[in-house]
């Protein structure tokens, strides 16, 4: 959400920097995470 409201008034600055912003975010989610990774590999999730 952070990335979300600092991307918002960026974009009325440089529309660039607001669409890395969003990239980076989407990028973030679709990484998966380690710690997730290790749960389901030991069975705990």
């Amino acid at each position: 959400m952070v990335l979300y409201a600092r991307a918002i008034p960026l974009a009325f600055v440089d529309q660039g920097i607001a669409d890395f912003i969003y990239v980076l975010n989407a990028a973030i989610w679709i990484v998966p995470d380690w710690h997730i990774e290790k749960a389901f590999k030991n069975g705990e999730a």
